[in-house]
């Protein structure tokens, strides 16, 4: 997914995107329940606004600067819980 922004985008434009990852659900975060997101862009001031509008007491978000990790991390999440027969 970076290497398709980043080809389709120019690069003044790929600082303004941000990609959410998380194990959450909608229904769950409108209902209070406990979760957490990644926020993974190259703007430090849209690291901090995002992080801002989605922390609450029930929901924490952690920011980085690391889109290929985070891409990866969270696909690979998926296949380790494919293995582990989740």
């Amino acid at each position: 997914m970076v290497e398709f922004v980043r080809k389709t985008l120019t690069s003044e434009s790929c600082r303004g995107v941000a990609a959410v990852y998380g194990p959450s659900v909608a229904s769950d975060v409108l209902a209070g329940c406990a979760t957490t997101f990644l926020v993974a862009t190259l703007s430090k001031s849209i690291q901090l606004e995002v992080k801002r509008l989605f922390e609450q007491n029930y929901c924490r978000t952690r920011v980085t600067d690391n889109l290929y990790g985070a891409e990866l991390a969270f696909a690979m999440k998926n296949v380790f819980g494919i293995a582990g027969g989740i």
